[in-house]
């Protein structure tokens, strides 16, 4: 992949189990408005190590997945993980994944600076491809969180120039 830009936009989750799906889900969204201008966009399907090569050479990483916590669905939550301790209750086997590719990208010496978005679900709806209401509900709203993470990112780096 071309780092055009500093910051990638990662999209996590499997997109067969509904709600699980929702950050694949969102990165063509984020396409339609405008976002891969500004930033790369990868659907990076259910995680894991295979991903360690395409986060490396970025300077910032917005991660954008689903959690099963006690937070009503379509919550919405920006965190700043710095040790696997720090990561939300994840949906299926990216959870181990996405801990471990971060952490391992750390020890290698080029983990980005991530902001993980995660959006709270109820539950996992299997062999579905649609987002159940209250997800669906939140979308644009996470969609607009990622772009003022994106905005952020941006004028901390013209503020750095």
């Amino acid at each position: 992949m071309e780092r055009e830009h500093k910051t990638l936009i990662l999209g996590v989750g499997n997109l067969i189990l509904g709600d699980e799906g929702v950050g694949p889900q969102a990165i063509p969204l984020l396409e339609a408005r405008g976002m891969g201008q500004r930033a790369n966009l990868m659907d990076g399907g259910t995680g894991g190590f295979h991903l360690l090569g395409e986060i490396e050479g970025y300077q910032h990483l917005i991660l954008i997945d689903a959690t099963l916590d006690q937070h009503p669905a379509g919550t919405l939550r920006v965190i700043r993980p710095k040790f696997a301790s720090d990561y939300p209750p994840s949906l299926s086997a990216h959870d181990i994944g996405l801990k471990d590719l971060l952490e391992t990208a750390q020890i290698m010496g080029f983990k980005p600076d991530t902001h993980l978005v995660v959006m709270s679900v109820a539950s996992i709806q299997p062999m579905s491809l649609e987002l159940s209401p209250p997800v669906a509900a939140a979308m644009p709203a996470l969609l607009e969180l990622v772009e003022e993470i994106l905005t952020q990112i941006e004028a901390g780096a013209a503020a750095t120039r």
